[in-house]
């Protein structure tokens, strides 16, 4: 029994890229200079039973002469890599102190944080994940010195911060999900504290390395060169946005391996990687980051380790959803993928997909179709409708702007 993921191929629906034509005029309106990038994958899973294998393939279409590899700055998305790095910390048995989604934060924060009994020391890892907190969205200097190999600790003034019991929310209780980029920041810094503070080392050790994932060509450096960002008024931006850098060939390799992590979940016991294989750390680690903690009921709607989780009412299909916007660096950017809950071997085929969608424009504030959220679910209710060569429709379907329980209007 095997999973594989299949090579990157170009997509050759020609409806499918008269569609995304007509999605990407709705994007920009009349562009003389041909400025407009847009990048979209597809993914499907299909069992075969009589070879008793899985395999996921993946599809890319462009507009603008972008390729596979072309750098886009994915902004919140970012998060999804941090819920999915706390995953493997928490399956990590060399970890010490053991991670745990009920631990509090402080433990892996600088002296004297590590030892405060305020705030910062009744707040779960988990929370953090799920942004059920009630940590402030944002405090001031809150993203110095985490990403682009720094190598630098929290500073002083993040220290303060952890301290200060009015950065938490009066009146909240958790029950609901209240956005927090500070939260997840805090997160990272946790899960970077064993790899001396660096992020970029604790996503290669866990994720981007050719051992795990494979994705070579994602990263937090800000020396990555990506293409022009814009505004939505179509100026060019400026500055440099924190977080993660990557394009469709490396975003559809992470979004294939949580498709493969879910298939051999419920392939059970008959799925047997080789005791050296880098599936046997991936696979606990993804389905961890797809288990839902917030409700802690479950029911399919919700959060999980930083994904958005809903039931599709049609096929049963639990959809995992993240979007991300750069503000005034000029980039937007959709992930998600949708998970049948059961399938069975002695059938024909299963399919569950998912899709990547990045472009090179700040699109908040933008008509719902054109905007990347719209384009990723769109493909996703084609995908689970259709056949595997579905496409996104040109008309906009009857769903949120934002998949995000509160709209977060910059990256973390």
């Amino acid at each position: 029994m095997s999973i594989t993921i299949l090579p990157l191929k170009s997509g050759t629906n020609q409806t499918c890229l008269t569609n995304l034509k007509a999605f990407w005029q709705a994007a920009w309106g009349d562009d003389p200079q041909k400025l407009g990038r847009i990048a979209l994958i597809t993914l499907t899973t299909t069992v075969d039973s009589t070879r008793e294998s899985i395999e996921i393939a993946r599809e890319y279409y462009s507009i603008g002469g972008v390729t596979p590899t072309s750098a886009f700055c994915i902004g919140s998305v970012t998060k999804v890599f941090t819920g999915t790095l706390l995953a493997f910390r928490i399956n990590d048995e060399g970890s010490k102190p053991p991670y745990t989604a009920s631990s509090a934060v402080n433990a892996w924060l600088p002296p004297p944080v590590k030892s405060s009994t305020r705030k910062i020391s009744q707040t779960t890892l988990s929370e953090l994940a799920t942004h059920t907190s009630c940590m402030m969205d944002r405090t001031a200097g809150m993203n110095a010195g985490l990403y682009d190999n720094s190598h630098v600790p929290p500073n002083r003034e993040q220290c303060n911060q952890w301290l200060d019991d009015k950065n938490w929310m009066t009146n909240c209780s958790g029950d609901r999900p209240i956005y927090s980029n500070w939260g997840s920041l805090t997160l990272a810094w946790a899960l970077a504290q064993p790899d001396k503070y660096d992020y970029e080392v604790t996503l290669g050790k866990f994720i981007t390395s050719k051992e795990m994932f494979d994705m070579p060509h994602t990263n937090t450096l800000t020396s990555t060169k990506t293409v022009q960002g814009y505004t939505l008024s179509g100026s060019p931006a400026t500055g440099s946005a924190h977080g993660i850098r990557s394009n469709v060939q490396d975003m559809s390799t992470f979004i294939a391996n949580y498709l493969a992590a879910a298939a051999a979940n419920r392939w059970g016991p008959g799925f047997n990687p080789k005791p050296s294989s880098a599936q046997n750390k991936i696979y606990p680690a993804v389905n961890t980051a797809m288990t839902q903690y917030f409700p802690a009921s479950g029911g399919g709607d919700g959060l999980s380790l930083d994904w958005y989780m809903n039931r599709d009412p049609v096929t049963g299909a639990i959809r995992y959803t993240k979007n991300g916007m750069t503000g005034e660096q000029g980039f937007s950017a959709w992930v998600g993928f949708a998970v049948l809950p059961s399938f069975d071997l002695t059938g024909s085929s299963y399919t569950s997909v998912g899709s990547v969608v990045l472009i090179n424009k700040a699109m908040k504030g933008a008509p719902r179709n054109a905007q990347p959220v719209w384009l990723g679910q769109q493909t996703i209710d084609l995908l689970l409708g259709t056949s595997s060569n579905a496409c996104p429709a040109a008309a906009p379907p009857d769903l949120d702007d934002d998949d995000d329980p509160v709209a977060s209007p910059a990256i973390s």
